[in-house]
């Protein structure tokens, strides 16, 4: 009995799990109560510096060159981004419980028609499993390494600068955070998880294209709906694709939510780098924080970026190595060979669907994610974010000024 093109996983989610049941938002249910308590007790304690501004959070904010009428606001911001991030944790982890595990064990094609099937798409197979599962390896150092680079890279400066506060605000300030940023590091790549597979998925549709014409023009015959030249080829091409599409609205519309709180955390964040940047006297930190606003909204678009890329693998017509071809384009390719009417017919029927549907992954209000749409953003980020950021320091600077002058800004 034949099998569909897309059909049964190579290897169970179930393999894998146990592997990684101590992680955020993937991880046991256990663990993940254990993530919330302590994001609980991490937005509990910047909530209680903005309500009560202890006198030692206000000489660490001022250490670092703040005036006290922005110690309020800067927990505020945190206390606001950790909480967008405890909805990451609970969201995240609902959407890989019922979604992104079904969705890996349904990414593996088993291609199962005949003998020759088994030859041409086997090898192809195995490497992306192999990929998948090299990919979760290093999620834990993706998530962890921008948040211990950060916190690094604090205290060297602060160090460097022989700033009395070091260890106020590493330990008071910088540590609680940098676990919250942990967490969101999980939630991130999670999402990019979820693009790997559907990558691996539309790797394993291009085969069926790569290899069957590849096979056909070294004078292979393949036979039913390997054949090219068959209608049923392109009947169950079709099939295929449409049902991928569906599976794609399936888990974006899910993973929507946790991508919006993604980039909603990555946007609190830097609000909280914009105004320390803005609102310091102090150059060191003022560099220091620039440039991680910088990094956090290039991180926004680095999230965004494999959901582009899959597309890209799908409907693509940019001049490109035969590796890298989307499945438009290889399909594009049998043009020129020679089929019977009701071939012809049912590839001018698949053509057409390639051509009038947004054959990729597609965010609700955002639409289809392509590399032009993230280019586009880029750059409007790249010409805001400056522009905004002088006009906001020029006017905090002020406050400042005031604030100074009437003695508001005392220290206590």
């Amino acid at each position: 009995m034949e099998c569909g093109l897309l059909e049964g996983p190579v290897k169970s989610s179930s393999t894998v799990r146990p592997t990684v049941r101590h992680w955020p938002i993937v991880g046991g249910f256990g663990f993940q109560v254990v993530y919330g308590l302590i994001q609980i007790c991490v937005l509990v304690w910047f909530a209680t510096h903005g309500w009560l501004t202890p006198p030692w959070y206000v000489h660490a904010i001022q250490g670092i060159g703040v005036p006290k009428i922005w110690c309020s606001l800067g927990a505020l911001f945190l206390v606001f981004d950790i909480s967008i991030t405890t909805f990451e944790l609970i969201i995240g982890h609902r959407y890989a419980e019922h979604i992104l595990w079904d969705h890996w064990d349904r990414a593996h094609a088993h291609v199962a028609h005949a003998d020759q099937a088994q030859e041409l798409f086997r090898d192809q197979q195995k490497a992306r499993d192999q990929k998948l599962e090299d990919y979760l390896k290093t999620v834990p150092i993706i998530a962890l390494g921008p948040p211990m680079t950060a916190l690094s890279l604090g205290f060297i400066v602060l160090k460097t600068t022989n700033n009395s506060q070091c260890n106020a605000l590493m330990f008071g300030i910088a540590l609680p955070w940098v676990f919250n940023n942990c967490l969101h590091g999980f939630a991130r790549n999670i999402l990019r998880l979820t693009s790997e597979i559907d990558t691996a998925t539309i790797e394993d549709i291009g085969d069926v294209f790569r290899n069957t014409f590849a096979a056909f023009a070294a004078g292979s015959q393949p036979k039913g709906a390997l054949n090219p030249l068959l209608q049923d080829f392109w009947i169950s091409a079709l099939a295929k694709v449409q049902h991928f599409e569906d599976r794609l609205h399936e888990v974006w519309s899910v993973g929507a939510v946790a991508l919006f709180a993604s980039l909603a955390s990555d946007g609190s964040q830097a609000f909280f780098c914009a105004l320390i940047a803005a609102a310091t006297t102090d150059f060191h930190i003022q560099v220091l924080f620039f440039m991680l606003l910088v990094f956090v909204c290039a991180s926004s678009m680095r999230t965004l970026y494999p959901l582009a890329a899959a597309t890209t693998r799908c409907q693509s017509m940019a001049p490109c190595s035969k590796e890298n071809r989307s499945i438009r384009q290889l399909a594009g390719a049998a043009g020129t060979l020679k089929m019977n009417v009701d071939a012809e017919t049912k590839y001018i029927t698949f053509m057409s669907h390639m051509d009038r549907s947004n054959f990729g992954i597609t965010i609700p209000v955002l639409g289809t994610v392509t590399i032009s749409m993230l280019i586009s953003k880029a750059t409007i980020l790249a010409a805001v974010v400056p522009t905004a950021f002088t006009v906001a320091r020029n006017y905090l600077q002020q406050i400042n000024e005031v604030y100074s002058h009437t003695g508001f800004n005392a220290t206590a």
